[in-house]
Order: structure tokens, then C-alpha cells, then sequence
């Protein structure tokens, strides 16, 4: 380059992206590879105000090796940031869509200014159902609904099944699902067995073998299925539906299909995550519910599938609370923001618990990021039990609320768990109430 003529604009604080190959060095050492650079540091913030400030600015000051600079509000004051620690990841998304029903009806206040921030792409599930229980308009920004994905569609629909015999449309979409040698060929012929008799697909399964004259696998394969369904539907009548999901996922396989088509362990681990995500959603229903039933559950479930037309989804895309990840978050603003799972192990996300160093510095880099979101008001909530396969654990909040509200020195010393608090217990100023810290 004979002009050297040069402008690059970056900030090594909003560098999050390492996953995809970005290296936050190439800004940190920008000053060592171009030295007769001039650095012009853009540290005056507009958008937020000076209390939310206070916080990013405290949570980034942690991470050691990074270009000194401070954010400098345009707006002094604001309302300190609040952090709530509620008991379940049911009641956290039950208290955040409350909280912005009460803002809601508030004059000159819209569901775009809102948005909900998560860390992972599992954790929309219980705010996508409680926002549907509420009426309220979201779009999820950046990604497919947690209940359109695949895995979520062929477990629910072995549920369905299994409450239902005569549901044809589950019965199709999972009778090779995972795949057992039930090729479309046997499915047609099936099919069009039961259209000329006017009955249902699930009437010729016991039968189908010497029916449709199949071959002795494509037979056997029919009938193993039509056991499996048979074995599965007696359990349904005698387990919890805490039990019954993850029975489900153990007796087709699914689990094992998943490790055999995705050789990224990333991806099976997203994948695990969704179906578990499933589970720990019958654990909460189950638990919150008087009469439980799988009607109910499913029931339950369907709040979340968008049976919007497009026209409508782009209306809500006008006017809507947006629910996203944090990465997703980069370079948006929204008056009210809510971080949400602020817990050890989603925010440091789990990967980076095992590596710390960089990685946790990245994800510090994340938190800041979601903090400096908000415009005029930010909410951090974290959950004091969270399912893991159905069952309760204790959750440690995340080092980083710690970090934001000035006390660091508690960080590290949370090895047995918070200690359970009143329900809707909620601080702000940065004190965490309760014997948390």
C-alpha cells in the first residue's frame, strides 16, 4: 500500500464472534503493526444512560488485556439497573412477561421497545410460551423458533402418537424417524391401503407385513415399529411425563441417530440441548400443574407454534418485543432490555467454564455487549434452580453480576449454590438479597 492511507474502526470490547474465526488481537495490536496511526477513541455513549454505564463500564474493566477506555454517558442519571432472582426457569419467564404487560400499558411505550436477551438458542422456549399465553407480539430475531426445529417436531409428534392413535400426520412423520427401514415405498402402499378402506395407517400396522405382501425386513421393521409404539403408549399410562419424554427419546434411538448424522460435536450438543429442552419443559408442567395429563402438555406446547400468515409476521415485525440471543443482540438498542439466565454456565456459557483465560474473557465481552443494549432500562434475572433432564439443580449466578455490582470478591466463593430466597425477590443498586451473596 505506497499511500498507507488507512481507516479501521473497531471496538476489542464488542469482539465476540471468536467462534467464527474472529481474533480480537488484530484490533489489540493494531497500534504495534501500523505505529504512525493516529487512534481516535470514541468513548462518549448516547445511547445509554449513565447508570447503565456504570455498569458495562465496571463488568469490561475486567477483562485485562484490552485498549483503556471508558464509556462517558451523554445522559446523566437513570434508573439503576435491577437484577431478580427467581426460583425456576418457569417463574423467571412468568415475572419478565408480567413485568412488561405493567410497562405495556404505559402511555407512549410499544412492544419494540422491549427486548429479551438470551445465551443460548435453547433458552427462548418458556418466554416464546408465556409471550403466546400473554397475547403478546415477539418476533425471535436471528433464528428459527425453538419449536420448528426438527428434533422438537418429531418428539412432540411420537407424544401426540402416543395420545393419540389416530393421529395420522405424527404417525407419518415419525414412522421412519429415526430410520428403521421402513422405506417410502411400504409408507405409499400403507397409505393408500387405508384411503380404499376409509381407516387410519395406524389400523394396519399389526397386519401390514401380510396385508401389503412387504418383504420379510420391510415387514419386520413395520411390526418392530408398531411394537415400540405399543410398549410406548403402555408406559404413558403408568409414568410421569418427566419420565415418559426422555423413555421416549431412549426407546426410538433418537439420541444415537442424532450422534450418527452430525459429526460436529457442536451440533450434537445443540440438538441434545433442544430435546432435553423438551424434557425439562414436561418436568415444569408437570410440576405446576394440579391434574397433569399429556393432552395438557401438548396443549401447552402448541402456545408455541406460530400459525401466523407472513403478512402477519411482518406486521409483528413492526411492532413486537424482540426475542433473541446475544449475539444476535450486536449492534441493536431497545429502551428495556432483559438478560436473562445470568448464571454460570450459560453466561459464561458451560464451553468456556472448561477453557477460562480468552474464553471467558469473550464471554465477558458478550455480557457487555447485552448491557450496553439498553437504552433506559435493564433488567439482569437469573434462576436460583434450573431443569437439567427434568430434574431440579441449583444454579451459581453468574460471575459477572457480581462483577457489575461491585462485588467481585464473592465471585469464586458460591460453591455450594445460592441460597433459596422469597419468590420475586428483587434488588437493585447491584445488592443481591437473600444470603446470595
Amino acid at each position: 500500500m505506497g499511500h498507507r492511507n488507512l481507516c479501521v474502526v473497531g471496538d476489542d470490547d464488542q469482539s465476540i464472534y471468536g467462534w467464527r474465526g474472529a481474533e480480537v488481537q488484530h484490533i489489540l495490536n493494531f497500534q504495534k503493526d501500523w505505529p504512525e496511526a493516529k487512534v481516535v477513541r470514541l468513548e462518549e455513549n448516547y445511547r445509554s444512560t449513565a447508570a447503565i454505564l456504570e455498569y458495562a463500564n465496571r463488568l469490561i474493566a475486567f477483562n485485562r488485556v484490552r485498549h483503556a477506555k471508558v464509556l462517558r454517558p451523554a445522559r446523566a442519571g437513570g434508573q439503576p439497573p435491577r437484577v431478580l432472582q427467581l426460583q425456576d426457569e418457569t417463574q423467571e419467564a412468568e415475572k419478565i412477561v408480567a413485568d412488561i404487560l405493567v410497562r405495556l400499558s404505559q402511555p407512549g411505550v410499544a412492544a419494540r421497545d422491549f427486548a429479551i436477551l438470551c445465551r443460548t438458542n435453547e433458552q427462548p422456549r418458556s418466554f416464546e410460551t408465556e409471550l403466546r399465553r400473554a397475547n403478546l407480539p415477539y418476533v425471535l430475531v436471528g433464528g428459527m423458533s425453538f419449536f420448528d426445529r426438527k428434533e422438537v417436531r418429531d418428539l412432540l409428534a411420537y407424544l401426540k402418537l402416543l395420545d393419540n392413535p389416530k393421529d395420522e400426520l405424527s404417525l407419518l412423520r415419525i414412522i421412519n424417524t429415526p430410520a428403521r427401514g421402513i422405506g417410502n415405498s411400504t409408507v405409499k402402499h400403507l397409505v393408500g391401503l387405508a384411503t380404499e378402506r376409509g381407516g387410519h395407517v395406524g389400523d394396519l400396522l399389526p397386519s401390514a407385513g401380510q396385508e401389503l405382501q412387504l418383504n420379510t425386513s420391510a415387514a419386520q421393521a413395520v411390526s418392530d415399529f408398531h411394537t415400540l409404539i405399543r410398549s410406548l403408549r403402555q408406559a404413558a399410562s403408568r409414568v410421569s411425563l418427566a419420565e415418559l419424554v426422555p423413555l421416549v427419546i431412549k426407546e426410538t434411538g433418537y439420541r444415537g441417530e442424532l450422534d450418527r448424522i452430525y459429526s460436529d460435536p457442536n451440533d450434537r450438543d445443540a440438538r441434545a440441548a433442544t430435546m432435553e429442552e423438551i424434557v425439562n419443559a414436561a418436568a415444569n408442567y408437570e410440576e405446576h400443574t394440579a391434574k397433569p395429563t399429556l393432552r395438557g402438555f401438548l396443549d401447552e406446547i402448541a402456545l408455541g407454534h406460530s400459525d401466523s400468515s407472513d403478512d402477519k409476521d411482518n406486521q409483528l415485525r413492526n411492532n413486537a418485543i424482540a426475542l433473541m440471543t446475544l449475539h444476535s443482540a450486536k449492534g441493536l438498542e431497545f429502551p428495556y432490555v432483559y438478560m436473562v439466565g445470568m448464571e454460570e454456565g450459560f453466561l459464561p456459557h458451560k464451553r468456556s467454564l472448561a477453557q477460562e483465560g480468552s474464553a471467558i474473557d469473550e464471554e465477558r465481552r458478550l455480557c457487555y455487549v447485552g448491557v450496553t443494549r439498553a437504552e433506559e432500562e435493564l433488567t439482569l434475572s437469573f434462576a436460583l434452580a434450573r431443569r437439567k433432564w427434568g430434574k431440579a439443580r441449583d444454579t451459581v449466578p453468574s460471575r459477572f453480576l457480581y462483577e457489575m455490582t461491585g462485588q467481585a470478591e464473592n465471585a469464586h466463593a458460591k460453591k455450594s449454590g445460592p441460597q433459596r430466597v422469597p419468590r420475586d425477590r428483587e434488588t437493585r443498586h447491584g445488592k443481591m438479597g437473600g444470603g446470595v451473596v
